[in-house]
């Protein structure tokens, strides 16, 4: 694969794991192979991620601009009445009357934040959405394809992800995740619909939307608030949609 997805868990706070700094100057378009890895993550208003980006060997790779990376945050909501967890997308668009997860990207249309490059591979994003002072608007009509409202509350005591993604074609795809309670002092919650491994042991590489290659970072948005327009709207939960998939395929 020529894709590397970082990830990391915090357990005991909002400060990511001890990761070197990367070294040297490498190349994102020569590079065979691309890994981000997310160091850290502070839920000010708004949330801050620190993550290194190296390609195939180890090296730094400072080149990668705004365009380049897409930004997520979401929380893993507890299940009730002997339901599962389910992950609820922070940042959420409205497409022709239904509500649909999203990322922050540089794009029109889309919010964005600001990307700090500090050389040899190591950024720094803050979000455009502050999830925490309430500047969160819920796009209209706020609800999932059942009609029930959405919860985009901030919930600092629930496991969260931060997904980055290098989107750009011409070079290799790649994602970094970090899972983390941002209270400090909780168990981070698994909640993977399947993992990424599983697929690709069909599917060769996994890729979807061109450029997403990691299950973790499908949880984010294919989750059960998340739908397209019709009569009635149909859901694009990940696993009502894999399901979905595979029968019409086996079908």
């Amino acid at each position: 694969a020529l894709a590397a997805c970082g990830s990391g868990s915090g357990g005991g706070g909002e400060s990511g794991p001890v990761v070197p700094p990367p070294t040297g100057g490498g190349d994102a378009a020569s590079a065979t192979a691309l890994n981000i890895v997310i160091t850290g993550v502070n839920i000010s208003s708004p949330p801050v991620v620190t993550f290194n980006v190296t390609d195939q060997a180890g090296v730094g790779v400072p080149n990668l601009a705004a365009a380049d990376l897409r930004f997520n945050i979401a929380k893993l909501m507890p299940g009730s009445n002997g339901a599962p967890t389910t992950w609820q997308n922070y940042i959420n668009r409205a497409v022709n009357g239904a509500v649909q997860g999203s990322q922050e990207r540089s794009a029109a249309g889309f919010a964005y934040g600001t990307l700090v490059n500090r050389g040899n591979g190591t950024f720094i994003y803050t979000f455009a959405t502050d999830i925490k002072g309430g500047v969160n608007a819920c796009p209209a009509p706020c609800t999932d394809a059942d009609g029930r409202p959405l919860d985009l509350s901030y919930q600092p005591d629930l496991t969260h992800r931060v997904t980055v993604q290098q989107a750009n074609r011409a070079y290799p795809n790649a994602s970094g995740t970090y899972d983390f309670v941002p209270a400090g002092g909780g168990t981070v919650t698994r909640r993977d619909v399947v993992a990424t491994a599983t697929c690709n042991g069909c599917h060769n590489e996994l890729s979807a939307h061109d450029t997403r290659v990691d299950t973790k970072l499908c949880d984010t948005c294919h989750n059960p608030g998340s739908s397209v327009a019709g009569t009635p709207r149909t859901t694009v939960d990940f696993k009502v949609m894999i399901h979905r998939i595979h029968y019409n395929a086996a079908g």
